[in-house]
């Protein structure tokens, strides 16, 4: 089995979970969707939440802001305290 073969052999999830097992605690918990609308807004160069803001591609990156923003203001105030 060549190198290529090999790393196909993995699933989405495989691979999460490996990732998980080294970085759990660096990672946030949104993952975003393979899906066509993100393909689809970037080839127009438009934001996918303003392309499809329904889609599931689109809704994935709005959550990640969303947790994205909420670790930086626990992080703001862990700091001022």
């Amino acid at each position: 089995m060549t190198s290529s073969q090999a790393f196909k052999a993995f699933t989405v999830k495989e691979v999460i979970a490996e990732i998980k097992q080294y970085f759990s605690n660096k990672l946030f918990k949104t993952l975003i969707r393979k899906n066509i609308t993100l393909v689809e807004a970037s080839s127009q160069g438009t934001p996918a939440l303003h392309y499809s803001p329904k889609s599931h591609g689109a809704i994935d990156y709005y959550k990640l802001a969303q947790e994205v923003i909420s670790f930086e203001k626990e992080e703001i105030s862990a700091g001022i305290q």
